[in-house]
């Protein structure tokens, strides 16, 4: 993979490919957005530089267009920009999505930072389904849960990623779930903020809980996995017994979360694992 240029100024569309190049990349450079947005949806490129105020097709319409058609390679995208913030928050509704913006005149070493990293990222190479599944067999022992699952977010709905311990038919009947549902699970994924049932017997309702208590779940833990900021799914446990949820075991989980969405692929379509 290489990274694109999206600049109509000539002088410095050349000062960054050069600037990529050093970075030890291939680079490609365009001056118009319809032409980008063609490029970009190709998914040739790990990295792509894109000014905002573009002639004909603006940066802020390829982000919407991708948005539509191509939210996953949003986070590919390094927006540089000397528009006003103010601009950027009323024009670039997918802010969260984009890897990263940065204010021109920008800095050398951020810029080469952020192209090292995106590209890192985008260019590695994810575990197996069977590696992603045992991984979380043993998260779910060592945390002491009965059954875990992982969704991601994509358009607006949660869709299992992978999950151990729960019933194969359970999973499929139920995913994909609304982000805006009740289910602890969205509410972690919307909110970006942890939710810890102790117990979910006992007369304790909690909104729509049937994907749990059908699984025998006494105590659920549901933490959001972000990105770069971004929260991109959740991680949700069950329990077979009432939980005390204490600092050690809830930094645990946190722990696991965090490093479940880092053994996920930004690009991921329909990529479920059950054990």
């Amino acid at each position: 993979m290489s990274v694109l240029v999206v600049e109509d100024d000539a002088r410095l569309a050349t000062f960054l490919e050069v600037l990529v190049r050093r970075c030890g990349l291939t680079c490609h450079r365009l001056d118009s957005g319809e032409l980008a947005l063609d490029a970009i949806r190709t998914e040739k490129y790990s990295v792509v530089l894109l000014d905002l105020m573009l002639p004909g097709m603006s940066g802020f319409e390829v982000v919407r267009s991708l948005r539509a058609t191509h939210p996953h390679l949003l986070r590919r995208i390094i927006v540089l920009t000397a528009a006003s913030q103010a601009s950027i928050d009323r024009q670039l509704e997918s802010q969260s999505m984009i890897w990263q913006v940065i204010r021109k005149p920008f800095d050398v070493g951020e810029l080469s930072a952020a192209i090292d990293d995106c590209s890192r990222f985008h260019t590695t190479d994810w575990p197996t389904r069977q590696e992603l599944s045992s991984w979380l067999a043993d998260r779910a022992q060592s945390g002491g849960a009965a059954a875990v699952v992982v969704a991601a977010i994509d358009r607006m709905e949660l869709h299992a990623v992978a999950a151990h311990g729960f019933r194969s038919r359970l999973i499929r009947k139920s995913f994909p779930l609304p982000l805006a549902a009740g289910y602890p699970i969205c509410v972690a994924a919307r909110t970006g903020k942890p939710v810890w049932l102790a117990s979910v017997s006992g007369g304790v309702e909690y909104p729509l809980c049937s994907i749990w208590t059908q699984s025998g779940s006494q105590a659920i833990a549901a933490l959001p996995m972000r990105r770069h900021d971004a929260v991109v799914g959740a991680i949700g446990w069950s329990f077979a017994h009432v939980q005390e949820f204490n600092d050690k075991q809830r930094a645990h989980l946190l722990e696991a979360a965090a490093g479940c969405v880092a053994m996920i692929p930004a690009t991921l379509r329909g990529y479920l694992q059950i054990s």
